[in-house]
């Protein structure tokens, strides 16, 4: 017995509804609310990002002429300004 395997018919193609007026403000309100958070977001992904790119390019060191003997006392002092002021 041989059977055939007949392709079932192509689905008819979906016709858009015309969304109202309502849904396409609620939509154009949606992205505006969103933009921001988005900027943010692509900020601090693509500023560390092209930061790096940048530096891979240059003779800069990382963290290039401060040691940690020099900073330590630094912040230690800060810290000992900021409690005395409170």
């Amino acid at each position: 017995m041989s059977t055939v395997a007949t392709p079932a018919p192509a689905p008819a193609p979906r016709r858009r509804r015309r969304r109202s007026g309502l849904q396409r403000r609620q939509t154009r309100i949606g992205w505006l609310l969103l933009i921001p958070s988005l900027a943010v977001v692509a900020f601090v992904a693509l500023f560390p990002l092209g930061r790096t790119i940048y530096q891979s390019f240059t003779n800069q060191e990382f963290l290039a002429g401060s040691s940690a003997s020099q900073v330590l006392p630094q912040i230690k002092s800060r810290l000992e300004q900021i409690l005395k002021s409170k």
